[in-house]
């Protein structure tokens, strides 16, 4: 019973968030957006970062730190809040910021970490989170 309730109001909380953000896009692709194609150049690039999260030698593992922030969401951000529980979740995203942001010569990928798609995902977070330290 308690996973059925959970499960429904995932899935209205993704038609609900999924509508919106469709409205938004379809918002901003009508002002206008700029669309480069990739080049060869830009395949390259993905490449040698791709190879870059799969050599380091970073001490904290991607997988393992999504792990431990998907973990502790559903623990102390799920359905049902208390406000204890949402700060306790803010200090712990606080953590993970310390121990990843700064640097991210501390992270790493291996193929331990899952399957391709998994390690795939991870570099394009990295990237993203990349770009937003810089």
């Amino acid at each position: 019973h308690g996973a059925n309730r959970l499960g429904a109001n995932s899935v209205l909380e993704a038609l609900f968030f999924g509508r919106h953000v469709g409205k938004t896009m379809v918002t901003d692709l009508n002002k206008g957006i700029d669309l480069h194609p990739a080049s060869q150049e830009d395949a390259q690039t993905m490449l040698n970062e791709l190879k870059w999260y799969l050599t380091n030698n970073g001490k904290e593992s991607v997988y393992l730190l999504r792990e431990e922030l998907q973990q502790s969401m559903t623990d102390n951000a799920g359905v049902y809040r208390e406000a204890k529980l949402l700060k306790k979740q803010l200090d712990i995203i606080e953590d993970l910021k310390r121990r990843f942001l700064p640097n991210l010569r501390t992270v790493r990928i291996t193929l331990e970490d899952g399957t391709t798609r998994k390690i795939k995902i991870s570099a394009k977070e990295l990237r993203t989170l990349k770009k937003q330290q810089a």
